[in-house]
């Protein structure tokens, strides 16, 4: 939904005002319930009490201390809403300053706004998400990647610190898929892929075609780079895991043995096959541009950066499930600028009923950021 959208359905027409209220909106869902869940890690410095919570936080869910400190028990913390307090209990009982520093010694979990506004429409908590990745091959529907702010000149069109989120594959809905070619399932109603060389009629399931068939609107598939099944692994480049018998891809730097595990190859001791396959990856940044006017396939990919300075024409960041909370919020906001009390009291109760409602109805809940380390609490 856009703002004038917003605007239209309550009659309002201050539209910094209207921004203003959507804003508060998505602090408070945020501080009665946990939409957005994010995590970031501090360094304990020496000598240092005072530490700034990130400027993004609504709600703190835990701060944590890294347990494989010496006398990680010993510390204590205090909340001061935008920053926190942090002291150490030293040999004789007193709270003093921490006395040595620690790289991530502290891990904070919190909720918040997330993007408010931004470029493209969506609507679902997927939105809250976003992964960095190097490859396009690695990449799935609502994964969002991040362009590197050091990027110059893109040939693919995206701009550098922005974000952009695969709203669609690159379907090959028509005409015959070639034997030996590599393909992802990306849509599947009538034809069986297990007969065409897929383990399962799964979207999102990599196979190498063994029969041609013909693809349709509701059974088709996207083209991945061809497999590799002769000679060794270049060091510096990216690979994929196609198909995995008896080498031992770890040796040359993949994290797991598995089929679609991705790594940057450090050696090249595997003798590749076509039971020891890999699949070539490219960067993701030249991925989807057309051939002609490299730029970027906005049926494929959706320009996903908040908007610093929004305006009518930008889209809210929330799923169809919450638009009804944020409206009543909005409303209740000019009940309370008009001092109609009853009616500032009523839409309070609605949106916090709207709000109830759509959290019934995400299933899919928060998305989780877990500790790399053991941390306990205190």
């Amino acid at each position: 939904m856009k703002v004038y959208e917003l605007m239209q359905r309550i009659g309002a027409r201050d539209t910094n005002l209207v921004i203003a209220y959507i804003r508060d909106a998505f602090r408070s869902i945020e501080e009665i319930s946990s939409e957005n869940i994010e995590s970031t890690y501090i360094n304990i410095v020496n000598g240092v009490k005072d530490y700034h919570f990130p400027s993004d936080k609504v709600k703190l869910l835990s701060l944590k201390i890294d347990v494989d400190i010496a006398d990680a028990a010993n510390y204590y913390w205090e909340d001061y809403g935008r920053f926190f307090k942090l002291w150490k209990k030293d040999y004789t009982g007193k709270l003093i300053a921490p006395d040595s520093n620690e790289t991530d010694g502290i891990f904070i979990e919190y909720t918040s706004t997330g993007k408010i506004f931004v470029y493209g429409q969506d609507g679902d908590s997927d939105t809250y998400t976003y992964s960095t990745a190097n490859h396009a091959e690695d990449l799935v529907l609502n994964d969002i990647v991040y362009v590197d702010p050091s990027s110059v000149e893109r040939a693919d069109g995206m701009i550098a610190g922005h974000y952009y989120k695969k709203t669609s594959y690159n379907k090959i809905t028509s005409g015959s898929i070639v034997v030996g070619k590599i393909y992802r399932i990306t849509a599947y109603t009538n034809i069986d892929f297990t007969h065409l060389g897929a383990s399962a009629n799964t979207v999102g399931v990599k196979f190498k075609c063994t029969i041609a068939s013909t693809m349709t609107t509701v059974d088709n598939v996207e083209l991945m780079p061809d497999v590799i099944e002769t000679g060794s692994l270049t060091v510096g480049n990216d690979y994929m895991i196609f198909k995995k018998t008896s080498e031992t891809f770890a040796n040359d730097g993949a994290s797991a043995e598995t089929a679609g595990t991705t790594f940057r190859a450090t050696a090249s001791t595997v003798t590749l096959s076509a039971n020891d396959s890999v699949i070539p990856l490219t960067a993701w940044a030249d991925v989807d541009m057309t051939q002609t006017t490299k730029i970027l396939n906005t049926l494929i990919w959706a320009d996903y950066t908040e908007i610093a300075s929004p305006d009518e024409d930008s889209y809210i960041n929330i799923s169809d499930s919450y638009v009804d909370a944020v409206e009543e919020y909005v409303r209740m906001k000019y009940a309370d600028k008009t001092d109609d009390i009853k009616m500032k009291m009523y839409r309070e109760q609605q949106f916090y009923k709207k709000h109830s409602g759509a959290r019934k109805m995400n299933t899919g809940g928060p998305k989780l950021k877990y500790p790399r380390k053991p941390f306990s609490f205190n």
